[in-house]
């Protein structure tokens, strides 16, 4: 049993001790995985721009279907956006993110004279960010992702999940945005790629499963001795329920 680690948001040392209770807690309760490149950073840029909003399932078939059709990157190129939407009706907007992904493509190809994105392993973190965050349709969220996933950057990729655990947590600020999560996360985690890498990982299995958007699990979650909304929402709820019964 830790220490009171609720409503610690104001307290960097123990924001810090409490970061990496449920880095432990989450790693034990889901697993602890060594990283490994997933794809190369262009297939990985436009793989995420097809998981938008979409599962990963949806997003991988997706992927898959270009892949088999376009030879190249290069071909794909030359497709028409509404080609390339033909091709992906299992993802969410396929119009908008055919529109995205052959924006990115001549951009890419325009800017760098191929059709690769290669290069960025020689740019430090802070360029790679920047040059990625250029592109039309990639916010800082996806070019993390890209740069952690593909390059082994030791970066935290923020999404909806991770928002949601951090904020019920009480990681950071009940008002902080999905950009100022990643700042503040980075403020107390070690910026080392494994640890980034299964805390990514791990938060994103817990907000799938376990603290879900609308009813959290919060009778089963390992994090709840340390929640503030466990201690705020959750158990206050419980109380009146518990009593209205009687």
């Amino acid at each position: 049993m830790p220490d009171d680690l609720r409503h610690v948001v104001d307290d960097p040392e123990q924001l810090r001790a409490k970061a990496s209770w449920i880095y432990e807690t989450l790693n034990a309760a889901f697993r602890e995985r060594a990283w490994h490149p997933r794809l190369p950073p262009l297939d990985e840029l436009l793989q995420t721009i097809l998981s938008h909003r979409t599962t990963d399932v949806q997003s991988g078939t997706g992927y898959l279907k270009l892949i088999e059709t376009y030879p190249t990157w290069a071909d794909m190129a030359a497709a028409t956006p509404e080609e390339v939407a033909r091709l992906i009706p299992m993802v969410q907007w396929p119009e908008s993110k055919a529109h995205t992904m052959l924006g990115i493509l001549r951009a890419v190809h325009q800017r760098a004279g191929a059709y690769t994105l290669d290069f960025l392993e020689t740019m430090s973190t802070e360029e790679a960010l920047a040059w990625l965050t250029s592109l039309r349709g990639v916010g800082p969220k996806t070019a993390s992702l890209v740069l952690l996933f593909s390059l082994g950057r030791p970066l935290l990729p923020v999404d909806s999940h991770i928002h949601r655990v951090s904020r019920r947590t009480g990681l950071v600020p009940a008002t902080a945005n999905a950009d100022a999560t990643h700042d503040l996360l980075l403020a107390i985690l070690p910026h080392d790629r494994h640890v980034l890498y299964n805390f990514h990982l791990n938060m994103l299995n817990h907000g799938r499963f376990i603290c879900v958007y609308r009813t959290p699990k919060c009778w089963i979650c390992p994090l709840a001795e340390v929640c503030d909304y466990y201690a705020d929402v959750y158990l206050p709820n419980a109380k009146r329920k518990t009593e209205r019964s009687k």
